[in-house]
């Protein structure tokens, strides 16, 4: 008895409908990422697969500011220096996303070190090793240190 008045109340009709037009509206949109239009560009592309009944653009989680392009910059500009001192002659490279302008506030930076004429070998999860075990060469030379 007290589920069936439950079922009847205002609050939790309110709540019914409301999850109903969430499942419809999932049904019913798409979700682009990583666009860099304006909301008239974007509706009237894809207004070639039908009506579009609402368009807009997230722009709080879509646009780097000129502040957090300056704090990654100073982020990278750090590690490099950090990892300069402690190995002569490297290089870190920024790759992905940030590198190509398709970055947004969410994403993460992609990170390449580069240590000049050393190979460093790829290693497994499940494995361990001590923190000389993976450098093996200089990328010139034949021969493989043995472990």
């Amino acid at each position: 008895r007290v589920l069936v008045e439950h079922d009847k109340g205002n609050k939790h009709q309110a709540i019914v409908a409301a999850r109903q037009r969430y499942e419809y509206s999932q049904l019913s949109s798409i979700y682009v990422l990583r666009i860099k239009h304006n909301d008239e560009q974007l509706e009237n592309y894809f207004a070639q697969f039908g009506s579009i009944k609402n368009c807009f653009m997230d722009k709080e989680k879509s646009e780097l500011t000129d502040v957090d392009l300056r704090k990654r910059e100073q982020f990278y500009l750090k590690l490099q220096n950090l990892f300069s001192k402690h190995f002569h002659g490297s290089k870190l490279h920024l790759t992905g996303s940030m590198a190509n302008g398709l970055g947004t506030v969410l994403s993460d930076m992609h990170l390449v070190l580069v240590l000049n004429d050393m190979y460093i070998e790829s290693q497994s999860c499940d494995q361990s090793y001590s923190s000389d075990d993976s450098i093996r060469s200089p990328i010139n030379s034949n021969t493989n240190a043995e472990n």
